[in-house]
């Protein structure tokens, strides 16, 4: 089975926001170090009067939380993301929402995000570790508007990311049942898994429409996961279950 479930499952998310929110946290962090003296130097410190919050330090306060915001939005919007994080929601229950609909929104939230950057924040009065996290998320929404126009231009399954693997592995790996709750959504996914396979079959047909077909050589490497999904029980009539069944059998057990 292929592992490679991280990519599908945090694209909505975009995976270079969490890098900008790490930059972000290190703003602190780094600038509580370097209020502290260097080693041996205590005794000759100058004493001075507490610190209060400059504008820098607020600035950058607002950048981080500015970054949090956007993050526990995005997460939010993609349940796959929240099991991985181990978070149990209301959605956990659910899949990703891959249609292009659901594309275009996420899109025009980039946009809305690298605005709101820009019109609320003062980036002359961030401090050096902050005003790097804004160059970053900045450049991260521009690459992503940059290539939102050539979304179809990839293979939407091949070897290296195929749904259809994708599902059980997800299934396996992140989806605990811990108590009769999670069973009911591990269900409730089984039930979801219908619309994933007609939006991702909607999406290779917008590439097969524009050319965007997988060459002949991932087919033979694609396919057999999708058949193996149909395998054993309750697909066929066989003592021996199949990987989900035996997944559910196994945690429920």
């Amino acid at each position: 089975m292929n592992s490679n479930l991280s990519l599908k499952s945090m694209a909505p998310l975009s995976v270079l926001l969490a890098t900008s929110l790490i930059c972000a946290l290190l703003v602190t962090a780094c600038e509580q170090r370097s209020d502290q003296p260097e080693p041996g130097t205590e005794s000759a410190a100058v004493p001075v009067a507490p610190a209060t919050p400059d504008d820098a330090t607020s600035e950058d306060q607002r950048l981080l939380t500015f970054f949090g915001e956007i993050f526990e939005r995005d997460v939010s919007q993609n349940p796959e993301f929240q099991a991985q994080l181990g978070r149990k929601t209301e959605d956990y229950g659910s899949w990703n929402d891959y249609s292009d609909a659901h594309a275009i929104e996420i899109n025009q939230q980039t946009e809305a995000d690298l605005q709101r950057l820009r019109k609320e924040f003062d980036y002359d009065a961030l401090g050096d570790s902050a005003q790097l996290s804004y160059r970053i998320f900045e450049y991260n929404q521009e690459r992503a508007l940059r290539a939102f126009p050539w979304r179809h231009h990839a293979y939407a399954v091949s070897q290296m990311s195929n749904v259809a693997s994708e599902v059980p592995t997800f299934l396996q790996n992140l989806h605990k049942i811990e108590n009769p709750q999670d069973a009911v959504y591990y269900i409730a996914r089984l039930k979801g898994v219908e619309q994933v396979m007609q939006q991702h079959i909607e999406l290779l047909r917008q590439r097969e429409s524009l050319g965007v077909i997988p060459p002949a050589m991932v087919y033979d490497n694609a396919l057999p996961a999708a058949r193996n999904m149909l395998m054993g029980a309750p697909f066929e009539e066989t003592a021996e279950d199949g990987v989900v069944l035996a997944d559910f059998r196994t945690k429920v057990n």
